[in-house]
């Protein structure tokens, strides 16, 4: 099944104070982008980057485009990415996940056939920005864009949604980790006592 990956990288990251997407990890400064794109670059055939500032990310292999609804959120990133994505299946995530996991990946990519979307959901909390959408959604999306409806939560009541919960991922190292997102300078300084040998490139 060809699936695409796509990397928001669109926000201001106001709360970090700093661009998330290049917060650097251990002795060789491997930012959180690089170490996406080498965690899952295995299971996607195309790799794109969702940024307002292009330039900040020209030193990687990856092709890149802006929102078409500047200012919107991660639901704006979403519908840029599909939109240029070539491929109907694509794995989203957001740029400041530095442990995602390729298995996690793959076992959602399993439960794709026949639903519009499939998300995790741990301990009764969804993660929509590390999960899979096809292009199919892009009109309900853009519906929602245009009326500033910009909850995901909303967005998944109106489609054909798997929600894949803890209970089928216990085979997974640490599934809390894989979704550990950075939003303040705190939660950077926890992401680098997180490191072990094996987080290296």
């Amino acid at each position: 099944m060809d699936v695409g990956l796509i990397i928001l990288a669109g926000g201001r990251s106001s709360r970090m104070g700093t661009n998330k997407a290049l917060l650097t990890f251990g002795a060789r400064e491997e930012t959180t982008v690089e170490r996406i794109l080498y965690n899952l670059g295995a299971v996607c055939k195309s790799k794109l980057l969702v940024t307002n500032e292009p330039a900040l990310f020209a030193n990687l292999p990856i092709n890149m485009v802006r929102d078409n609804y500047p200012g919107l959120g991660p639901m704006a990133g979403i519908e840029a990415g599909l939109s240029h994505s070539p491929y109907d299946l694509n794995l989203v995530i957001a740029c400041d996940m530095p442990f995602v996991q390729c298995e996690m990946a793959e076992h959602l990519i399993s439960k794709a056939p026949g639903y519009d979307a499939v998300v995790p959901m741990i301990k009764n909390r969804i993660h929509p920005l590390f999960a899979l959408y096809r292009k199919s959604m892009l009109p309900k999306i853009k519906e929602a864009l245009e009326a500033q409806t910009l909850r995901m939560v909303s967005l998944l009541e109106q489609v054909n949604v798997c929600y894949v919960k803890e209970t089928e991922l216990l085979n997974l190292e640490n599934v809390d980790r894989a979704l550990f997102n950075m939003n303040q300078p705190i939660d950077y300084e926890k992401a680098k006592s997180m490191l072990t040998s094996k987080d290296f490139l």
